[in-house]
C-alpha cells in the first residue's frame, strides 16, 4: 500500500531526526528521547507520495485547522464546533453545519468522527458525555449516552460499521475515583456501550493529579 500524505499548504521540506542509537524491543523500534540527535533535512517527496488539495476560500469557508477526515469524495473539517465539507478532488467548498446550542438535538463541544459509508457525523459532546449523530447536511438522526462514568473520549475514530474507537483522556491523570489502566475503548454506535480493549497502560505519560 502506498503511503499518501495530504497537505493543505505547500510544505517544501520535512525535518526529521536521524535514528542513530536506536534499539529494538520485541521487534519495535525504540528511540531514547533523552538523547540529542542530529537533524537531517529531507524533501517530503522522498518519504511519501504527496497530494496537495488547495481548499477553496470563500466567506463561508474561512476556518482554523481542526480535526480533518478524508474520503475519496470529501474532506471534512471540524473547526470550532462548525463542520465543513469540501470536494475531495478539487477542494471546492460544499457546505457546513453548526448545531451548537443547549437543546436536545444540539451540542456544546465537538469531538468528531465521520462514518463515510453511512454518511453520518458522530459528534461527541464531552460535557454531556454523549454522542449526537447527524447526516452530512447536519440533520439530527439520534443520540446515545456513553454507558460508563469517568471517561472523556478523545480522539475518536470509526472502527467498523457498528463501533467507534476512542481513548479515555482521564487515564492520563491520577483520578482516584476512576482509575483506568485500559483506556482504549470500543463504543457501540447503537447504545453507547463501551468495551475496553486488552491494551494496558500502566504508567500514563502525564503525572498530573485531579482531586
Amino acid at each position: 500500500m502506498k503511503t499518501c500524505m495530504f497537505a493543505f499548504l505547500v510544505i517544501p521540506f520535512l525535518f526529521i531526526g536521524c535514528s542513530h542509537n536506536k534499539s529494538e524491543v520485541d521487534g519495535l523500534p525504540v528511540i531514547d528521547i533523552s538523547q540529542k540527535y542530529s537533524m537531517e533535512k529531507k524533501d517530503i517527496r522522498e518519504v511519501a507520495d504527496v497530494e496537495y488539495i488547495p481548499l477553496e476560500t470563500v466567506s463561508e469557508s474561512v476556518l482554523a485547522v481542526g480535526q480533518i477526515f478524508i474520503s475519496d469524495k470529501h474532506v471534512v473539517i471540524n473547526s470550532f464546533e462548525e463542520i465543513f465539507f469540501f470536494n475531495r478532488k478539487d477542494g471546492k467548498y460544499l457546505w457546513k453545519f453548526n448545531r451548537k446550542g443547549r437543546l436536545g438535538e444540539e451540542y456544546s463541544k465537538v469531538f468528531l468522527a465521520v462514518d463515510f459509508s453511512a454518511e453520518e457525523c458522530y459528534v461527541y459532546d464531552l460535557f454531556q458525555n454523549k454522542f449526537l449523530v447527524y447526516t452530512y447536511q447536519g440533520d439530527f438522526k439520534r443520540s446515545f449516552s456513553v454507558k460508563k462514568k469517568g471517561v472523556v473520549l478523545f480522539p475518536i475514530y470509526g472502527y467498523d460499521k457498528n463501533k467507534l474507537i476512542g481513548y479515555n483522556q482521564l487515564s492520563s491523570y491520577q483520578v482516584s475515583d476512576y482509575p483506568d489502566s485500559y483506556p482504549y475503548y470500543l463504543i457501540d454506535k447503537r447504545d453507547g456501550k463501551v468495551t475496553p480493549l486488552p491494551i494496558e497502560v500502566a504508567s500514563p505519560a502525564s503525572n498530573l493529579s485531579l482531586k
